[in-house]
């Protein structure tokens, strides 16, 4: 699902990020730095009903051609696959996620 969302991700250092794509098992994200593959890091994700957390390894990384084109500074997407995520937050981003399909359905 097509999204644009704060989060950070947690390893030794905290790098802010922005949510491009989600779904119930991962998501995209642009930053300003790549992360190494295979690398596990802690997600936190904002969404309108409160917040989300999830373990997530990085399973690929690549320059945002995108980004160069628009003149800013060099960006990357990151893919990342959840590996852990709490029953409860699992139960916010699905209900988050449903909202969304709902909203852009009504859109169309």
């Amino acid at each position: 699902m097509p999204v644009s969302l704060p989060g950070t991700l947690r390893a030794r250092q905290i790098r802010p990020v922005t949510l491009v794509d989600l779904s119930i098992t991962g998501c995209l994200v642009r930053m300003e730095e790549p992360l190494d593959n295979g690398s596990i890091h802690d997600l936190e994700v904002r969404l309108p009903d409160g917040g989300v957390q999830a373990k997530a390894r990085v399973t690929e990384a690549s320059r945002d051609g995108m980004a160069s084109e628009a003149g800013d500074a060099a960006r990357f997407l990151v893919g990342l696959s959840f590996l852990q995520v709490s029953a409860r937050d699992q139960a916010s981003l699905r209900g988050f996620l449903e909202s969304e399909a709902r909203r852009c359905e009504r859109a169309r």
